[in-house]
């Protein structure tokens, strides 16, 4: 089933990198750019890849090696 406009789609690793980065369990705001997502709660962004890692630079996603 294809995503419906202004839903999000977070790959286990992200959410796992979530949990731990935001462990109060408040409120974040989450957007997706491709497999990118953007977490916000009021006081801290983090962009993460898919792999669940932190990015600087939200439009370089780092992928694996082959």
């Amino acid at each position: 089933m294809p995503p419906r406009p202004g839903q999000v789609v977070l790959l286990p690793a992200q959410l796992n990198r979530l949990a731990e980065l935001f462990p109060d369990g408040a409120a974040v705001g989450i957007s997706q750019d491709g497999s990118v997502i953007s977490a916000f709660n009021g006081t801290q962004k983090v962009v993460l890849d898919a792999q669940g890692d932190p990015l600087t630079n939200s439009t370089q996603e780092t992928y694996p090696k082959c």
